[in-house]
């Protein structure tokens, strides 16, 4: 399998991990207990018990986690690419604005 294919399954791969995390969020989100729903209430409210900040720090930080890491993969995955794609003339022109 080539390089670019590998990356490309690689980065489908974590972007199917992130939005299954997305929908797990959704959906309890949807299907939240009265506590749960109680709890997001009070965290819309800004007023957030210390074991409540904890539980939804704890999934923002995950999630948070997980972009990081797809967009680090897909940086990687695009810079190889860039040469391919850019002629001297391009290099020259990118060089210059980031030397501004």
């Amino acid at each position: 399998m080539s390089y670019d294919r590998q990356v490309s399954r690689a980065l489908d791969d974590e972007y199917r991990a992130n939005v299954a995390l997305f929908e797990r969020v959704e959906h309890a989100l949807a299907n939240a207990s009265h506590a749960d729903a109680e709890l997001a209430r009070r965290a819309a409210e800004r007023n957030l018990d210390t074991a409540g900040f904890a539980a939804r720090k704890r999934h923002a930080l995950e999630m948070i986690e997980r972009q990081v890491a797809y967009i680090q993969k897909e940086t990687m995955a695009l810079l190889p690419m860039l040469d391919d794609l850019l002629d001297d003339d391009d290099r020259a022109l990118a060089f210059a604005y980031a030397a501004d």
